[in-house]
Order: C-alpha cells, then sequence, then structure tokens
C-alpha cells in the first residue's frame, strides 16, 4: 500500500538516527503551572515588555475556557488557569478579570507573534467569548500542510513526526487537576518546537503561500463569527413536508418487504385501538403499558398515541411514521436492507472498496442503488433512492441556527488541492447539540426533480440578507478549462486557451460537435467568429451540453468511456444515460478539438523524469509529493493543478477583500463583508446603498493575473446580488 510510503521512509530515518546511540535522548521541558498570581502577572509583563515570538494553546470552548498555556520556547511553557477540573474557579473574580485584561494586551497585540496549531478554533473562541481579537498569528497546521499536504495535520500526529516527545495526547482526558494543565502546556511547547522545524524544512515559494495563507484565516475567522442570516421558520415548513413524504415512502418499502416476506410490521389491518396497542408494546415498559420510554417519548409517541385515539382511517405517512417510530421498517442504510435487495429481491451485489482495509465490500449506498436502477425497473430501487434523496435533505433542513442566522466552521487545508472544507460551528445551540453544518453541500435548485417535489427549490433561499443590505456571489467562470488552457499552450497548444480568451466555452464546442457532427464543424472550426456565434444553438438545459460539461475535464483527467458513462449518470442522478458506446464516442468528439493525449505525455514524461516521489509545483507555490505508484498517479496529478488554481483565485479575491483599505469604515468595519466561500465561489454582503460601489469593487479583487508555466491568465467570473443566496427569479436583483 503506497499510502504508507511517506510514514514508512520518515519511521526509518527516525530508527537510522536512534540506532546510532544507545540512549534514548527526551526533550526536557520546563512546563509551569501553579504559579502565584504575582509571579502570573510578572511573567505576562514580561511578555508585553520584550515581545518575544510565543505558542498558545487553550483547553475548552465557548465560554467554557478552563486555562490557556504560553510558550516562549519549546524548553519552557506556564499555564494560565481559569477553572479547576471540577469547575470551581481558580482566582476571585477581581483577580480574573486582570488576568484577563493582562492576557489581553498580549493576545491583540500585533508586535507579538502567536503560534498556534489548528489556531481558527482558539481565536474563534477568545474573539466570540472573550471579545478578544488575537493580531499577528501563525499556524503550523497550515505549514505542515505546505510539506505533506495528503496526510493528518493533528498535532499529536506532527508531534510523532518531527519531536522526540513520548506520546502524551492521552492526558488530555485525565482526571487528575496537574497532569491535565501539564499537558496544556505541553501543548504550546510542542508547538513552538514543532514551527521551528517546519520554518527550516519550507521552500521559499512555501513559506510565501503558507503566510498568504494565514492571512486568509482572518476572513474565515470573520465568516466563522459573522454566520449568515438564516429563515428558519421555512426550513421547519420544509422540513415537515420532508419528513412526510419519507414516511409515505417508508410506508411503501415497508409493504413490498413485508409481502415478501422479509419484514415483520405492524399490522395495520386492525383497528386503531389495536394499532396502539401493539405501538406500546414496543415503545413502553412492560410493568406500564401506558408510559413510553424515554427515547420514544422524545422521538413523537404522545402525537402517534393522540392520533390513535381517533378511528379515522390512517393515511399513508401517518402508516409510515408510525412505523419509524416503532423501528419496524426496512432501513435502506441496515444490513438487513442489504440481505433483503440482494437476496430477497435477488439483484445483483453491488461492491465497494472499504476506505480503510481497501478490501471490497456489498453496498447499498446512493451510487450503487443508481447502478442498479440502470439495468433494473424493481420497484424497491426507486422507493429507495427517492428515500436517500429526501433523508439527505431532511438532515440538511434539520440543522440548526442561533439568533437567526446560520454559522460553520471552516478549514482552510481541509483537502490535498487547498479546497476549503466547512463543518458544524462550534457554537452550542441547546442539549450538547452544535449549530450549523457543512456548509459546503447546501443544495442549489435541483435541476433533474419535479417542480412539486419539496427539493426542487434547493435550500439557498433560505439565506437571506441583512435588513438593508444585498448578497452578492461571484464565482469564477470555466476555472479548469483556463488552467488546462494555460498548461496546453505552454507545450505548444493554445486552441483552448483562445477559445476561452475569445468568449467560447470548450464544453459548447464538444457538445456542437456531438450534435451535428464533426463535418458541420470543420465548415466553422478556424474562424472563431463563426464558431462563436455557432455554438449558441447548445442551450444549458440540453443533455449534450450536460454531458459535455461534467465529461470534458474528466476525460483531460484520463477518465475512460466507461467512468464516463457512469459519472453522467450518477451526476444526473440516472437521468442522463450514456452506453459505453456513446461514452466513448463523445471522448471522440472531444478530441476533434482538443488534444488531450498531448498533455497526458506532457505529464507522463514529468512523472517517468522525476524521481520518487513525483514533486508538483503548483502556480501559488504549494508543492505536493505523490506517493503513489507512477504509472498510476497521472489522472491525480492532471487534476491536481486546475483545482489548486481555482481555489488560490478565489481566496485571492477574498483575500483583496478583506487587505483593502477602501473596504474599511471609520471604525474598521467592512463595507462589503465575506460571509461565505464554497471552493470558487465568493458569498459577500454590503448595505443597498453601496451596491455601485460594491460592484466595481468585486471587478477589482477577482482581476487577479495567475501565472501558470509561461502562461499569465486571469480567470472572468460570473456574479448576481440580491436578497437571498439562491439568486433565484424570487430573489436576484442584478448582476455583478
Amino acid at each position: 500500500n503506497y499510502d504508507w510510503t511517506p510514514l514508512l521512509t520518515m519511521d526509518m530515518r527516525r530508527a537510522a538516527v536512534e540506532a546510532r546511540t544507545s540512549n534514548l535522548v527526551l526533550p526536557q521541558r520546563d512546563l509551569i503551572i501553579n504559579l502565584t498570581f504575582p509571579d502570573l502577572l510578572h511573567e505576562l509583563t514580561q511578555i508585553q515588555q520584550t515581545k518575544p515570538t510565543i505558542a498558545c494553546d487553550i483547553e475548552g470552548g465557548i465560554n467554557t475556557l478552563s486555562c490557556i498555556s504560553i510558550a516562549t520556547s519549546p524548553q519552557r511553557s506556564f499555564l494560565v488557569p481559569f477553572t479547576r477540573l471540577d469547575g470551581t474557579p481558580y482566582w476571585s473574580t477581581e483577580e480574573e478579570a486582570r488576568l484577563w485584561s493582562e492576557l489581553s494586551r498580549i493576545l491583540v497585540d500585533s508586535e507579538i507573534k502567536k503560534i498556534w496549531q489548528n489556531g481558527l478554533y482558539d481565536r474563534f473562541v477568545l474573539q466570540y467569548s472573550y471579545h478578544i481579537t488575537v493580531r499577528n498569528s501563525e499556524d503550523i497546521m497550515l505549514a505542515w500542510w505546505e510539506l505533506y499536504c495528503e496526510l493528518k495535520k493533528s498535532l499529536g500526529f506532527q508531534c510523532s513526526i518531527l519531536t522526540n516527545e513520548p506520546f502524551y495526547k492521552a492526558d488530555r482526558k485525565t482526571t487528575d487537576q496537574d497532569t491535565f494543565y501539564r499537558y496544556c502546556c505541553r501543548d504550546s511547547a510542542v508547538t513552538f518546537e514543532i514551527h521551528q522545524k517546519l520554518m527550516a524544512l519550507l521552500q521559499p515559494k512555501q513559506r510565501a503561500h503558507y503566510l498568504f495563507n494565514n492571512t486568509a484565516l482572518n476572513f474565515l475567522l470573520y465568516a466563522e463569527l459573522r454566520g449568515i442570516r438564516y429563515n428558519q421558520p421555512l426550513a421547519n415548513e420544509r422540513l415537515e413536508e420532508v419528513e412526510r413524504q419519507i414516511s409515505v415512502l417508508q410506508n411503501s418499502l415497508d409493504t413490498i418487504a413485508a409481502e415478501m416476506g422479509a419484514l415483520r410490521r405492524i399490522d395495520f389491518s386492525q383497528s386503531n385501538q389495536d394499532v396502539l396497542r401493539q405501538v406500546n408494546e414496543v415503545c413502553c415498559y412492560k410493568k406500564d403499558q401506558t408510559k413510553p420510554k424515554k427515547e420514544f417519548e422524545e422521538a413523537g409517541y404522545y402525537q402517534i398515541a393522540t392520533r390513535l385515539g381517533n378511528e379515522t382511517p390512517l393515511s399513508e405517512d401517518e402508516k409510515g411514521s408510525i412505523s419509524i417510530l416503532c423501528g419496524m421498517v426496512m432501513n435502506s442504510k441496515s444490513t438487513k436492507f442489504k440481505d433483503f435487495l440482494y437476496g430477497t429481491c435477488g439483484l445483483p451485489v453491488q461492491y465497494k472498496k472499504d476506505p480503510v482495509t481497501k478490501e471490497m465490500r456489498p453496498t447499498t449506498d446512493y451510487e450503487s442503488l443508481l447502478k442498479l436502477s440502470k439495468t433494473s425497473d424493481h420497484p424497491v430501487l426507486g422507493i429507495a433512492l427517492d428515500l436517500s434523496r429526501l433523508r439527505t435533505r431532511a438532515q440538511m433542513l434539520a440543522i440548526r441556527s442561533i439568533n437567526g442566522r446560520m454559522y460553520c466552521s471552516y478549514n482552510l487545508v481541509g483537502t490535498e488541492t487547498g479546497r476549503i472544507t466547512s463543518s458544524k460551528s462550534v457554537l452550542p445551540s441547546y442539549g450538547k447539540k452544535r449549530v450549523g453544518a457543512n456548509l459546503q453541500t447546501v443544495p442549489d435548485d435541483w435541476d433533474v426533480t419535479d417542480s412539486d417535489s419539496p427539493l426542487a427549490q434547493g435550500m439557498r433561499d433560505l439565506f437571506l440578507a441583512d435588513e438593508g443590505c444585498y448578497i452578492g456571489k461571484a464565482d469564477l467562470k470555466g476555472a479548469d478549462g483556463w488552467t488546462i488552457g494555460a498548461y496546453m499552450a505552454s507545450i505548444g497548444d493554445r486552441t483552448m486557451l483562445d477559445d476561452l480568451l475569445y468568449g467560447i466555452k470548450p464544453a459548447q464546442v464538444v457538445a456542437y460537435i456531438l450534435m451535428h457532427g464533426e463535418q458541420k464543424y470543420l465548415q466553422v472550426a478556424k474562424d472563431r467568429a463563426a464558431l462563436l456565434s455557432a455554438v449558441q444553438c447548445v442551450k444549458k438545459d440540453m443533455w449534450q451540453y450536460f454531458v459535455s460539461k461534467i465529461g470534458i475535464w474528466g476525460y483531460f483527467y484520463t477518465m475512460g468511456p466507461k467512468s464516463t458513462a457512469m459519472n453522467v449518470f450518477i451526476q444526473s442522478e440516472g437521468a442522463t444515460v450514456l452506453s459505453e458506446k456513446d461514452a466513448r464516442e463523445f471522448q471522440r468528439c472531444i478530441g476533434v478539438r482538443y488534444n488531450a493525449h498531448r498533455l497526458h505525455k506532457y505529464f507522463e514524461d514529468q512523472i517517468a523524469r522525476h524521481p520518487y516521489p513525483f514533486k508538483l509545483e503548483c502556480p501559488n507555490g504549494m508543492t505536493r509529493r505523490f506517493f503513489g505508484r507512477k504509472k498510476e498517479i497521472l489522472g491525480e496529478v492532471l487534476a491536481h493543478v486546475p483545482q489548486v488554481v481555482t481555489t488560490h483565485a478565489t481566496v485571492m479575491a477574498a483575500t483583496n477583500l478583506w487587505m483593502d483599505v477602501d473596504n474599511r469604515r471609520s471604525d474598521g468595519s467592512l463595507r462589503v463583508e465575506i460571509l461565505h466561500q464554497v471552493h470558487d465561489e465568493l458569498v459577500m454582503q454590503w448595505r443597498i446603498e453601496d451596491t455601485e460601489w460594491a460592484k466595481e469593487k468585486v471587478k477589482l479583487w477577482f482581476n487577479n493575473p495567475i501565472k501558470i508555466t509561461n502562461q499569465t491568465i486571469t480567470i472572468p467570473y460570473d456574479g448576481a446580488y440580491g436578497t437571498a443566496w439562491s439568486m433565484d427569479a424570487n430573489h436576484k436583483i442584478g448582476i455583478l
């Protein structure tokens, strides 16, 4: 397994070093955990006066920060405690207030560099709960990513590679107070040591990109703290309708499974009173058949019991709801469903590779159900697919907002390409639940669904502009094509790049050839004005354009016809079916104008000539090592740079917005705010009266020439603004 190559190499190097001596030399660290109040004040004052580089680490979360450690070197760290492990305060109210005041002076001082590990979390907690805006920060997670973007990025993992510190991360869950405090101090001391090691390893271009990314953390923190106004009442209405349809479909699936002898279910042929008796047998205590167990009470037992007190015939969704409450259902994600689908129904078993063991295991995930539906019209497949879509939407609609706003957390280096990822916010809702979700996957309108479906309108219309404001969104146009076009031009083929510069979309050209044939295309092929005019007959809602848009870049990334056909099928939710022969013809149409094989040959030669592991330097300075077999990495290499460039161009625009002094009011607030970023799209907000000013500024912020090999390109953008992120007919006001 080549995935283990870098770790094996690192361990062998460590073993070689340790083999030279019989002595085990471990780091010596002075972890100071019991300073008196005067001594703590002295330490904090010294830092304010001498302004050294420090590393920091907090323990705790929103309004529950228990301590913070500060390392002034890898060998020395001291603790500022606020609460003990039992939750009692460590200081008097006056002493704690004084400590926070002194800490704040350090954290806001731009002359004092602070080093963090995944510092967005610490900085969010400090700013949200304690109103401390940390300035001059660096983050070792970002520096480590510059070296090994595909490896884990936790502090414990970096520590195991870059230091001789024995494993200590289990101390975080200790019940001993001093051990816990030393753990916090060790975190900051180790962070300091790792920072020193990483700075020595980074090459100049990597270091420059690392510092650029550190700046980008500031606008992501702003977006995390700001959140987006959210229409929770409308979301609740849609959730109720989605759950009703889930109940209807679940009842249909259960009926089929019961008829085939694969499920024991509630007998709905009996009276409602008898149905209630069956429900009570499942949901209530044996000694008291009128008292539900807690989990069933919370799941809606009393509403069901009240309904069954009425003998009016049950609807299909009510039957489904009752079955769901009792757990007497054919769960489409269960092992029982696999047995039902592949055993009882006799459908061919679908397999999926286990990401950990790499073994092929039977699966009934969404893609496998789609594949089956391509060759079978068994009614169970359609029901299970619709259930999967609706449950995914229900999960999204069930995400929690707070104070009328939706939040998330970001990870700037959550992927190998630097594509930003997001997850739930660290803000608490009620109970132990957290606010928000992965806002990178908020669905737009659902093109392949009936207009009456609750899926049709997407969810972006739930994200609203604040009162007196417009939301604006700007997303890059054909970003992959610009990068591929630049590479093609650098090896002597300017066709794609010149097409893009002329305003011709490669996907439209391929769709035109697919629709009208090669001979008709050749009549306009050499005249770009004529070609641009000809391809206007290709509309966005045509299947040929959909196939071209989905398939052209996959072809450039070495995707074969069989995989292309399946990818189109899955991306279209089963609406567009290509045979392998059709996909091969489609790929031939690409080659009529765009010579992907020339680009493949160029990178094959690069990979062959380069010593293992192949190292690819991207236009933004990021460098990636590919540890897979040389003969197996071509597709991954080809896809890497376009994704890197796309993300980088968007981050550059956001950074320009953040750093533009003209975008700051006299009180330091932003005229155009950053609310969210999704790969190649930036979501912003401004006051309505600032609209014309904002439109001109967006043009400047997205005007970012990028040098790709020997070609300098500026990726254009499309933009719109209105009253909701969706920019649908009900909310769009104008274009950017």
